[in-house]
């Protein structure tokens, strides 16, 4: 069940703020596996940020033999691109504006 953060907090305890008992459990209600669209989009708060980095010229010898996943999207190689250099990066991106909005004080 999706909390309605119109609603006052209700406290945990009535007084004694050990935490709200209206603000969800933490675990997302929703994912998108695919293209999200923007009512799923408004409630995201946070971004899995995947990149594929590459030199800007090729190495003389060098023959990049590594496949790449990127989340659930596996990077296909051409032989022509396989000339260059590359690293992977990944990381998990917060979404300050608008999870800090829905955080209990």
């Amino acid at each position: 069940l999706a909390a309605n953060y119109l609603n006052e907090i209700t406290w945990v305890g009535g007084d004694i703020t050990q935490g709200p008992s209206n603000r969800g459990d933490g675990v997302p209600d929703e994912t998108c596996s695919t293209t999200c669209t923007t009512a799923q989009l408004i409630n995201a708060v946070t971004i899995e940020l995947h990149l594929l980095a590459r030199s800007q010229e090729t190495t003389p010898g060098y023959t990049d033999t590594k496949n790449y996943t990127l989340g659930t999207a596996a990077v296909t190689l051409s032989a022509d691109d396989r000339k260059y250099k590359r690293h992977a990066y990944s990381t998990t991106v917060r979404l300050n504006n608008v999870s800090g909005r829905r955080e209990a004080p």
